[in-house]
Order: C-alpha cells, then sequence, then structure tokens
C-alpha cells in the first residue's frame, strides 16, 4: 500500500491521514487476531504448558483491550499526521530518503540497529516515569488492568501513553538518515514483539533472564 499525493496540500493532509489509519489498523488487529486465534483457540491445548497463567482472561476484558487498542492507533495516526504537517511547513526537517544508494545498504542496516536502540531506551525511561507513584494511578494503570494479557493487550494503552509510546520517533526522523522502508520495517518489528510480549506465554526457559 503506498501513499501518492498529487493534488492540494489540504488534500494531501487528510489522504496522508487516511492512509496512515489503514496502514495502522490493517497491520495491527489481522496480525494480534492472528496470533490470537492460533495461540487461544486453534492451539490452545498444544501450548497450554507454556501458559503464565493457567487460566484465560473474560470476553469483556478482551473486547476493552481491542477497543483500548483503536485509541492508541488514532494516536499514533495523529503523530504521524503531525509530523508530516510539520515537515510540510519546514518547522520539523525530516531526514528520510528513498535511494539505498543514497547511504549504502550498510548503513541502511546500521540506521535499523540504531532506531531500535533508541526505541528501547525511550521506552524504558517513559516506563520508568509511568510507573511513578504519582502518575501511574492515571495513566500506566489502563495497560495494567490486562494483569492476564491476550495478543489484543499489546496496544491496550492510555492515550497519554499511546502519544509516549509513538512521539520517539520524532527525534530520530529529525536526527537520523532513514530510507522510508527501513523506518517502515522497524514499526512493524515493534509492533510484532510488542504483540509476542503479550500474548501470556512464555517459551524462553526459567534461566532466559539470567
Amino acid at each position: 500500500m503506498r501513499f501518492v499525493c498529487e493534488l492540494s496540500w489540504e488534500y494531501c493532509v487528510s489522504g496522508f491521514a487516511l492512509y496512515q489509519l489503514k496502514m495502522n489498523f490493517l497491520r495491527y488487529y489481522p496480525i494480534a487476531g492472528i496470533a490470537f486465534l492460533v495461540f487461544w483457540v486453534w492451539k490452545k491445548d498444544l501450548f497450554q504448558k507454556f501458559r503464565i497463567q493457567k487460566d484465560f482472561p473474560k470476553r469483556e476484558r478482551i473486547i476493552f483491550e481491542l477497543k483500548q487498542s483503536a485509541i492508541t492507533l488514532i494516536m499514533f495516526c495523529a503523530i504521524a499526521v503531525s509530523v508530516y504537517v510539520l515537515g510540510k511547513l519546514k518547522i520539523l526537517h525530516i531526514k528520510t530518503y528513498k535511494d539505498f544508494a543514497e547511504y549504502g545498504l550498510g548503513y541502511a542496516i546500521f540506521s535499523f540497529v540504531l532506531l531500535t536502540i533508541w526505541h528501547e531506551t525511550w521506552f524504558y525511561w517513559a516506563h520508568r516515569i509511568m510507573h511513578h507513584r504519582k502518575i501511574y494511578p492515571f495513566i500506566h494503570s489502563v495497560h495494567h488492568r490486562s494483569v492476564n494479557p491476550s495478543p489484543m493487550a499489546a496496544y491496550n494503552f492510555h492515550w497519554v501513553e499511546a502519544f509516549l509510546e509513538g512521539v520517539y520517533v520524532v527525534p530520530a526522523l529529525c536526527i537520523l538518515p532513514l530510507h522510508f522502508y527501513v523506518f517502515l520495517i522497524h514499526t512493524f518489528y515493534a509492533m510484532i514483539m510488542n504483540i509476542w510480549w503479550h500474548l501470556g506465554y512464555e517459551f524462553f526457559p526459567k534461566g532466559w533472564t539470567t
């Protein structure tokens, strides 16, 4: 799916917003849904020994996670549109490029690694801040209400947390030259990992964390 802007700037903004919404929703829900169907329905008995908790959450909780994930996806879209508009206005100087030959394949791989490290660093500190006792009850507690998470809990965020989760891309896009597909693959990778972490299963051996 490729977004092409051919008409007025105003049309491009609304077109880009629609493109972002479609891309976000058509990536997240089908993939999280497939993970849910495989691990929670189709092969439920096969993977039961890997369950962190033996019981499964109630239907109402999963529905809440589905709805809350939509808020997160809309916030991610709002961030993308804001970056797009501010870039058009030359307020932000976005350093994405389209030709791999411009920096070489080696740099493209390096930039992916660097962007991933930056994302993990941002997430670590944002997560610590959201666990502060004066902040946690109002924002991060929404995510932790899923004490027995399903794949649908991956994006179960309060809108403020969704903003903090997504805004890391802004300094990265302004500082680091990134090929468009490198950036796209990174966001896809981050989403897949988040869904995996919320499967409710632990596939690594017990001594893995040490």
